[in-house]
């Protein structure tokens, strides 16, 4: 299965999954309105074709597998699909039930570089901050236990790097070396996914595997940032 059509594969498969949620559960419980939990997830950023060499343009940076950076010039290709892993995260979430069914929350962590290069503004780790909606569907989702779907809409600010490699390799004293190219995006990012709730009124399991997010600013690219997330409820 292409990387492309993972999401929307996992999305008809989570709403089939919730298709009976809730049956034989006839009242619903309290309604918590605070809550707060750990969300990890990773980031696969998604990198255009060039029909130049990818190193002379503005939204890629190449350097060689032992961290110095490489000289523009030469041929260094990629190929268009998802490809790249950016890194993998530990965020904190908060998030305030407005309704059985409707939250509004944020999200602060940080993402971890797979491995950490010697390139300026490439780091070990980085941080990521969101806003975000999320809407339970389903009969009083969040008071009656059972799997329900979710959709959820974010805004929010992180960088997106992730290396690719190119094949290019150049020569030096000490050998050959392979070159990388990495994408470069933006701070600004939009999220947009499907997911599913699992859970009770107090404790929740939150899977998101079809989450994308646009990426803008010095840099676009679209990126695939699958979660999941163990939320509690606190009032």
């Amino acid at each position: 299965m292409r990387c492309s059509s993972v999401p929307a594969a996992l999305a008809v498969a989570l709403i089939g999954a919730s298709a009976h949620a809730g049956d034989g559960v006839s009242k619903p419980r309290k309604l918590h309105r605070l809550w707060s939990g750990l969300s990890f997830g990773l980031t696969t950023v998604h990198h255009a074709s060039s029909g130049s060499d990818v190193c002379s343009e503005s939204e890629w940076v190449c350097a060689q597998d032992d961290g110095p950076l490489y000289p523009n010039g030469g041929t260094a290709h990629v190929g268009a699909g998802f490809g790249g892993l950016a890194g993998s995260a530990a965020v904190a979430t908060i998030d305030f039930a407005l309704t059985d069914g409707f939250l509004l929350g944020v999200r602060y962590g940080f993402y971890f570089h797979p491995s950490n290069v010697n390139v300026v503004d490439f780091h070990t780790y980085f941080s990521i901050i969101e806003a975000r909606a999320t809407w339970v569907l389903g009969n009083h989702p969040l008071t009656m236990p059972g799997p329900r779907p979710y959709v959820l809409l974010g805004l929010g600010y992180a960088d997106f790097s992730a290396p690719v490699d190119t094949g290019a390799t150049t020569t030096d004293v000490n050998g050959v070396h392979s070159i990388s190219a990495w994408k470069i995006a933006g701070p600004g990012f939009v999220t947009i996914g499907i997911g599913l709730r699992i859970g009770t009124e107090r404790l929740a399991l939150m899977i998101a595997p079809t989450k994308i997010a646009a990426a803008f600013g010095s840099g676009a690219t679209i990126a695939w940032m699958p979660e999941i997330a163990v939320l509690a409820s606190s009032f």
